[in-house]
């Protein structure tokens, strides 16, 4: 016969695994705060002693997170009252050096006779290595979207706001790192240290290396910077003015081709800051720059294909429409017209004695002159009118929305006053001052006609104005 009392484990043995579990077992009374009626000793993986809880020295629930706390308590009603018997619950719990650390609970239902709820029995496990991943991936999905339809500025701010929640901290800053290595661009702090703690301005501020403190030792030894007591750092200095006082800080550089290209720092979290901070912040970080660089990179494009857009649609020197864009306008307006059953005026303009400035004040001023007019033109047209440079001193106008011919003469009136009005050479006491010969014809023609013989009209008509004494409109003979 085989002796039980030989395989049944004694009770040091329990215990002794119990103590090297991770998982720890409490039982909660059904009392108001539910006080704890045992918890096993190896509580002290979360930095407390059992009988800090069995004595009534501490509160359980009052070392859940707020948040937390009232999801849970909701929750436990619910279980109280319609069961089932058994649970689980995810929350957040202060851990004896201040940081807040995941616990999953397992918690039973422990009923009397009558179904009253007599006591709670949990199994509770420390899940924080898990939950920061979980949250991590959950951020990540959460930015990738983001970065679909946020411009740069903000990206930035959200990632901060996220490397915040995952390290508990309450400040975030991204800077990104010159080619020089020696200038930070003073990029973007998260949504709470812009609101309540710092003034610094972010935009496009410059501040050098080597004036800043020990936040920016990143940079310089190339490796990840921790101070959990920054206050009592002898060699700090270097803060922008307006920034948000540090008791702790974390900073991690980002490192690409043998280059640093930005910094990601968090601070002021309650604890100090452990390797699993060091490991979440890096891996955002080097997200970051992916995600930000990508996005920069793509404005960079559209901005390069805009300034192509302008250069093959705009004229380089006074920003007026060229003759491809306006054709396309010209077009575009006479197809109006025919609905709309209006007239059309095209207006070919050239200037009278603009080569005696060229001559004599160089093309300089010239170009300067040609601007300052284009701008004038500009302000006299109507909304709906374009005005476009052909090249040189040649200019051709397009009148929309006429209700009659003779309605075109106020019009060019006004345009001939503006080109007589004289323009001063800045840094000089030169005065500019031409005329202009103006050829006008009209759309629609009782013969179909298309933009380019319209525009060659105006040009015979604006012959026929220089010939008849320059200053003047002349009009095409349809």
């Amino acid at each position: 016969m085989i002796d039980q009392s030989l395989s049944k484990p004694s009770d040091d043995v329990i215990r002794a695994l119990i103590d090297r579990s991770p998982a720890v077992i409490a039982t909660w009374r059904n009392a108001p705060g539910w006080p704890i009626k045992y918890i096993t000793a190896n509580v002290r993986q979360f930095g407390y002693q059992a009988d800090d809880f069995m004595s009534g020295q501490l509160s359980y629930i009052e070392l859940v997170h707020p948040d937390d706390h009232l999801v849970n308590k909701g929750q436990l009603r619910h279980y109280l009252e319609t069961g089932p018997d058994s649970f689980r619950q995810t929350y957040r719990f202060r851990h004896a050096d201040g940081r807040w650390i995941w616990l999953e609970d397992h918690t039973w239902l422990i009923r009397t006779e009558d179904g009253q709820v007599q006591e709670l029995q949990g199994v509770l496990m420390d899940v924080s290595r898990e939950k920061r991943a979980e949250l991590m991936n959950a951020a990540q999905v959460h930015l990738m979207e983001l970065a679909e339809r946020c411009e740069v500025e903000a990206l930035l701010q959200s990632f901060l706001d996220e490397a915040e929640l995952l390290t508990d901290s309450s400040i975030g800053f991204y800077h990104f790192i010159d080619e020089d290595q020696t200038t930070l661009e003073l990029q973007a702090w998260s949504s709470n240290t812009r609101k309540r703690m710092c003034q610094a301005v972010p935009d496009a501020l410059h501040y050098p290396v080597d004036q800043a403190g020990v936040w920016a030792d990143a940079i310089r030894t190339r490796e990840v910077v921790v101070h959990n007591d920054y206050v009592a750092l002898r060699q700090r200095r270097g803060l922008p003015p307006g920034h948000a006082h540090i008791e702790r800080e974390l900073v991690v550089p980002v490192v690409r081709r043998d280059r640093i290209v930005a910094i990601l720092g968090v601070g002021n979290k309650a604890s100090d800051y452990i390797d699993d901070d060091i490991q979440a912040v890096q891996r955002l970080a080097d997200f970051t720059w992916e995600i930000v660089a990508r996005k920069r990179h793509q404005q960079e494009l559209a901005a390069r294909t805009e300034q192509l857009q302008q250069l093959a649609h705009y004229d380089v020197l006074t920003g007026l429409p060229n003759r491809s864009l306006l054709i396309d306008r010209l077009e575009q307006a006479m197809a109006q017209t025919k609905r709309r059953q209006s007239i059309l005026a095209v207006a070919f303009l050239d200037l009278d004695g603009f080569k005696a400035i060229n001559d004599q004040h160089g093309h300089a001023a010239g170009d300067c002159y040609l601007s300052t007019l284009a701008r004038r033109l500009q302000q006299v047209l109507r909304t709906g009118d374009t005005i476009s440079r052909l090249g040189g001193d040649e200019f051709i106008i397009v009148l929309v929305d006429l209700e009659h011919p003779d309605a075109v003469h106020p019009l060019l009136e006004r345009v001939l006053t503006t080109v007589k009005q004289q323009v001063e050479l800045p840094g000089s006491s030169a005065i500019l001052q031409t005329a202009a010969s103006i050829g006008v014809t009209f759309f629609p023609q009782e013969s179909p006609i298309d933009a380019e013989q319209l525009m060659r009209q105006a040009d015979q008509a604006m012959y026929e104005a220089k010939l008849a004494g320059k200053n003047r409109c002349h009009f095409f003979a349809c």
